[in-house]
């Protein structure tokens, strides 16, 4: 998901360059195919927790899930005020904040359980 997300902050700006339907046609196909990269993995990891903690509220995480991936509400409001630029600088903001918030939450809560379980951080971060 991280190299996703980091493929994204470099590929979306590619999105105010074409000059053609055709390039623009392949940006988008390419930014298509790498989003999946990114939105794909934490969808069995919702469900799991899902499952586990409320199994009746399946449907709605993924129905919020799928409206906060698809919010084109804010980013036609923000256009419309500020141009493609504010846009895309709002969704590279939007993106660095998840890739540091992943980043801290996997280094505080999930190392501390591995290195917890195997008593030592060496092996635990050589092991993931």
């Amino acid at each position: 998901m991280i190299v996703g997300l980091l493929l994204i902050t470099i590929a979306s700006p590619t999105l105010a360059l074409p000059q053609s339907f055709g390039v623009c046609v392949v940006v988008f196909v390419i930014l298509g195919l790498i989003l999946q990269i990114a939105m794909t993995p934490p969808l069995p990891d919702m469900g799991d927790v899902v499952v586990r903690k409320h199994p009746a509220a399946s449907g709605q995480v993924f129905a919020c899930f799928n409206v906060a991936f698809a919010d084109p509400i804010m980013s036609s409001l923000l256009y419309e005020a500020s141009g493609l630029i504010a846009s895309m600088g709002l969704f590279l903001g939007t993106t660095v904040l998840v890739i540091v918030l992943s980043e801290w939450y996997y280094c505080k809560y999930y190392l501390r359980q591995v290195q917890s379980e195997s008593g030592m951080p060496e092996i635990a971060l050589t092991n993931v």
